[in-house]
């Protein structure tokens, strides 16, 4: 797999990006002809999932995500992509877009439960457009017949039954089943 950008858009007090003696490396997006190159070598060697889990960073960061993507599926041997996202940015590729581009696994990373929770934790105040964004890719993702392996991984305050009580999670549960809604309990922090 490849890192394909090591710029985020949040601010996690769970990760070491953007604080001192975090990640000392530039700012910067991976070359495309890196990626090709890499996602040929993999290809020759077999192939499989392809993964864009970046170290620190967030995938749909870098505008050409979704073009990376159908580059990396262009190669014989390579099933699908896999990869994390925060869900902040994914209005601008929309869902179909991004249920359709090739990627066959994502992990939704984010707090769910209040803005204030999620702002603490991520430390920007975008909870309502990654509700949103989330729930658009749930709702796309089941009209088209879920192309994608969807997971959320969900850091969220205790006591766990406030979540589990709320509007929100009964309207995920229209969408997911709850297997595929994960709780990060102590692990994260």
């Amino acid at each position: 797999g490849c890192e394909i950008t090591n710029v985020c858009n949040a601010n996690c007090s769970f990760c070491s990006y953007g604080k001192d003696g975090g990640d000392p490396r530039k700012k910067r997006k991976l070359k495309m002809e890196v990626l090709r190159h890499t996602a040929k070598l993999y290809s020759e060697a077999g192939g499989g999932m392809f993964t864009l889990s970046p170290i620190l960073g967030e995938v749909s960061a870098d505008k050409r995500w979704l073009e990376m993507v159908q580059e990396i599926c262009s190669y014989p041997n390579i099933t699908g992509v896999s990869c994390y996202s925060n869900a902040i940015l994914l209005n601008r590729f929309g869902s179909k877009n991004i249920l359709t581009s090739g990627i066959k696994v994502m992990n939704i990373s984010t707090a769910l439960g209040s803005a204030e929770m999620y702002s603490r934790l991520y430390g920007v105040d975008k909870y309502d457009i990654v509700v949103e964004n989330m729930l658009d890719l749930l709702e796309t993702n089941n009209e088209l017949g879920r192309p994608v392996d969807l997971t959320l991984q969900l850091r969220i305050d205790k006591p766990f039954s406030l979540f589990f009580d709320s509007p929100l999670y009964s309207e995920l549960l229209r969408h997911i089943e709850p297997s595929r809604i994960l709780i990060l309990d102590d692990a994260w922090d």
